[in-house]
Order: C-alpha cells, then structure tokens, then sequence
C-alpha cells in the first residue's frame, strides 16, 4: 500500500537564514538624500576588492529629445560585505571614457555592462549605445557600439579596443571573463 507523505511547508524560522537579508539601493545622489522614492536602476554590478559594485548606465538623465535632466544616473553604488551602501558620484569616471572617443556632452554614452577584472587590475566596458549627437529617443536605436573601454583603477589610463564591425541594432548588454584568464566573452 502507497503512504501518502506529509508535506511540511518551509517557515523562514526552519531556514538558518537571517530575515530582511536585502538592501534597498534607492536613486539618490549626495546631493538629493531626501529623495528616497524610488529604486536604483542597475545595469550592471561587479565585485572588486571585496567590495560589490553596481552601475547605472552612465549618461545624464535627460528628456527623451536630449534635454539635461540630472545626473542620478552617473553614480555607482558599492556594498561592503556587511550590507553598507556608499553612493559614489562616478560622473567623471564616465566622463572619461565618452572622453576616449571623443565624446561630450550633449554626446552620450550608455553602460549595460562593467567588470572589474583582478587579473589585469583594470576596469572593462562594453558600451551599448553612443552617439557625438544629442539624445533622442528615435536615433538612439540605431547608436550601438563596438568598442570596448578599459581603464586602470583611477581612470587615468584608459584603452580603446574596437570588435568587429558595428551592428547598428545590438549594443552590447554584458560580458565577463573566464576567472583568472585574459580572454572576454561578451553578447548583444
């Protein structure tokens, strides 16, 4: 005869796990810390020095026709181990590499991808959109990238690498490295 099992439903209290093991990465700026409505929009995220690194896409917030807006979108966010979150104002690190290609502002660039890399001690982007032109929400579908930035970690030295030809249509959304290996893979 089949014994029907009981089923036994998980509480958190059967887990050995802690509750409320989350942060809330909220939109602000240093220079906004009462505007704590919305989340953070996060592109991409990276561990260096033990530390956890989480980027916006790294263009101005603007209008959808290119209009100055602010510049939320230009910081980085970075989480120590025990959960502190220390906003940082990463507007000229991404400055600096629209800079490597010749690019200011109203020109832009946008990041769905960043990795730091231990073995070459240097930062990697792979931008997905640029243009030496303002934003505008049309154009921009067509603005795909394929250059891969890299700098050290002062962004003081930055290397432009170009891939293959440009596909107008598919940026670059993310790429890593084998661990403890020099060769990138990337997708559009």
């Amino acid at each position: 005869m089949l014994q029907r099992k009981r089923r036994r439903h998980l509480r958190t209290t059967d887990l050995n796990v802690k509750k409320n093991n989350f942060i809330f990465i909220s939109d602000i700026s240093q220079l906004n810390l009462l505007s704590l409505s919305s989340g953070f929009k996060s592109e991409w995220a990276t561990v260096k020095d033990e530390t956890l690194y989480i980027g916006g896409m790294g263009k101005e917030w603007t209008s959808t026709t290119g209009e100055f807006l602010s510049y939320d979108p230009m910081w980085v966010k970075a989480v120590s181990n025990t959960g502190q979150v220390m906003h940082l104002n990463w507007t000229s690190n991404y400055m600096t590499l629209r800079r490597s290609l010749n690019i200011e502002f109203p020109g832009y660039m946008i990041h769905e991808s960043g990795v730091w890399s231990e073995y070459h001690q240097r930062w990697f982007f792979l931008p997905r959109r640029s243009s030496h032109f303002k934003y505008d929400e049309v154009t921009d579908e067509r603005m795909a990238t394929n250059v891969l930035l890299s700098t050290d970690s002062n962004f003081t030295n930055v290397m432009v690498t170009y891939i293959g030809e440009v596909i107008p249509t598919h940026g670059y959304s993310s790429f890593f490295f084998y661990i403890n290996h020099m060769s990138i893979i990337y997708q559009t």
